[in-house]
């Protein structure tokens, strides 16, 4: 780490789990080398008119959605640019992947929240800066610390938890519950980081997740034992010893295949291919158990495993996917971005788009046009039935097919399923939840696209 550098850290509050939401509020603070607090950006953000964010969404992060529309100060477009700007300043300050953008679970969902909501706003996300998330710490720390905490959450009360409000207060880092805004929950991964790098010598800045580093991570049939740690508290001990075998990498990702769970597939006369996970050199964790000896019938099962999959590798691991493109924004590569943000910010009608790029001009066009536009109650309308009507697909690896009437898992949830999950959140939550789940079904009754999806 430089230390003369400073690290950012962020977080989210969003309307939906899945990309195709929206962030409501987001901040970013930087950091010095001490972990002193010397910047910050933050902000609340208005949903568009295409968003009815979810109840458990609402319930989770506590925002009364009426409130927050009257308060909010940007919109999605108005925010994405803002941050991308802030980002960017610090980059160009202090030079290329020299900083850290830190988030607690960020990789498996802020950042590709980010992502998706810049790149359909026509900003480039791809930052450079090294992307770190303080969860993979609390991985490490969990299977190699006996001295760590092993405990609960109120929900699951027999499953470790590594929740950030779980850490925190048995760090005595809080009191009472998290907030879940994003100001707070940003104070406390700092908190946390800090108290990782004090305590137990490791820093979130400078750790590198995926352990299989140097020579080792391009040995095709690699056989290693990767540590996860033990969420069942009934066990003793505090981590799982799992063998992979490596069928596949380059200099940025990999393809290992879990022999447990091979094994199991061949027992059950399942598909093989199952067993194989994509990882990330950025953005996943391998942690490696040391001085591991593998046996004969371990190596035999790699063997094997190896030669029924030889013919998958990293060019045609992903299958193409006919998902909708916001639930998978990957699609889009940087021309792609680069001429959708010509085409949304220069009107320059020249630069050639991809189908699904036109389709984020569209949404785009939807979301920031003046009330009164002609033909826009139409188009919304369309994307309320498409949408809100069940048929917008969100799962990438699913091969089902949207059938009318029929609830389908991979899908996003029609309204009345919306409706659903409310009032349930609504029957058994206190006082607080009751109310904000009124706001939002005052919400959804007072917006266009509540009224057009009550009705398809």
């Amino acid at each position: 780490m430089n230390a003369k550098c400073p690290t950012i850290f962020y977080d989210l509050e969003t309307s939906d789990l899945s990309p195709v939401g929206q962030i409501m509020n987001f901040c970013f603070t930087v950091v010095d080398n001490d972990f002193t607090p010397q910047d910050s950006l933050q902000g609340a953000v208005k949903l568009s008119r295409l968003q009815l964010p979810r109840a458990a969404a609402i319930a989770a992060n506590k925002i009364d959605v009426l409130k927050h529309q009257e308060s909010a100060k940007y919109s999605e477009a108005e925010a994405m640019c803002v941050i991308s700007k802030f980002i960017n300043d610090l980059v160009t300050e202090y030079g290329e992947y020299n900083i850290a953008l830190v988030g607690y679970n960020s990789s498996r969902f802020d950042l590709d929240f980010l992502r998706t909501s810049l790149i359909r706003n026509g900003i480039n996300p791809y930052f450079k800066v090294r992307h770190k998330d303080l969860l993979f710490c609390s991985r490490k720390l969990a299977v190699s610390k006996k001295n760590f905490p092993r405990l609960s959450s109120i929900e699951s009360p027999d499953k470790l938890s590594l929740r950030l409000e779980t850490l925190c207060q048995a760090f005595g880092l809080l009191t009472g519950s998290q907030a879940h805004e994003s100001s707070d929950d940003v104070r406390l991964t700092i908190e946390l980081a800090k108290y990782f790098n004090k305590e137990f010598q490791l820093d979130v800045r400078d750790y590198l997740p995926y352990e299989v580093q140097g020579p080792l991570h391009r040995e095709k049939g690699l056989i290693l034992k990767r540590l996860i740690p033990s969420y069942d508290l009934s066990k003793k001990e505090i981590y799982e010893d799992i063998p992979y075998a490596l069928l596949d990498s380059n200099y940025r990702y990999a393809l290992w295949i879990n022999l447990n769970r091979y094994r199991d597939l061949i027992a059950n006369n399942e598909e093989p291919a199952n067993a194989i996970e994509f990882f990330k050199m950025e953005g996943s964790d391998f942690i490696i158990k040391e001085k591991s000896q593998n046996t004969k019938d371990l190596c035999d099962t790699a063997a094997e495993a190896l030669e029924k999959l030889a013919s998958i590798n990293l060019q045609n691991y992903f299958r193409e996917t006919d998902c909708d493109i916001e639930a998978h924004i990957y699609r889009l590569d940087q021309n792609q971005i680069s001429a959708l943000g010509k085409r949304l910010w220069k009107q320059d009608e020249s630069a050639k788009l991809s189908d699904d790029a036109k389709l984020l001009q569209v949404r785009f066009k939807m979301a920031n046009a003046k009330e009164g536009t002609p033909g826009l109650d139409a188009r919304l309308k369309d994307y309320a039935l498409y949408r809100y009507g069940g048929r917008m697909k969100l799962n990438r690896y699913s091969e089902a097919v949207y059938e009318q009437g029929v609830e389908q898992e991979g899908f996003h949830p029609s309204f009345e399923q919306m409706l659903k999950e409310l009032r349930e959140i609504a029957e058994v939550g206190d006082d607080e939840t009751k109310e904000l789940m009124q706001s939002l079904m005052n919400y959804y009754n007072s917006t266009t696209i509540g009224r057009f999806a009550k009705g398809h």
